[in-house]
């Protein structure tokens, strides 16, 4: 799957699960602009279950800090396209499945026992721009 800047994001998501795997390491997501095309590609892996804990779709405003711990009032003052709330997207995701009691298991093979790497996706999806944050 090509996405629109012409990179095939299976053959990324691919490389960035092998690798993490390696390295003895897991992925979470927390997406808002992508919608859950993040998790998409990372699921179209086989094996992506060795490494991809999942993925927080917080595509509204308000979810991000009630899901992710996303500070209000820094979405209130800069909004959700923000390098800061994206880092903070990004932790809040790793400890959704870091945090979770679930998974505290001696012989658990999962996201928990691992140290987790968080991503986050964020931007503005267009047509046009957001204010002064355009599109993209």
């Amino acid at each position: 799957m090509n996405n629109s800047s012409g990179f095939n994001t299976v053959s990324l998501a691919a490389d960035l699960l092998e690798k993490s795997f390696i390295k003895g390491m897991h992925i979470a997501s927390a997406e808002s602009l992508t919608g859950g095309l993040l998790a998409d590609a990372f699921v179209s892996v086989p094996g992506a279950s060795r490494v991809f804990c999942g993925s927080a779709v917080t595509y509204d405003i308000h979810a991000k800090s009630k899901i992710l711990g996303v500070n209000s009032n820094l979405l209130q003052s800069e909004g959700a396209v923000y390098q800061d709330v994206a880092f903070q997207m990004a932790i809040g995701a790793a400890q959704i499945y870091r945090g979770s009691g679930w998974a505290y298991e001696e012989d658990c093979e999962c996201c928990a026992n691992f140290p987790i790497i968080g991503l986050s996706t964020t931007g503005v999806a267009g047509p046009g721009p957001d204010g002064n944050k355009p599109a993209g």
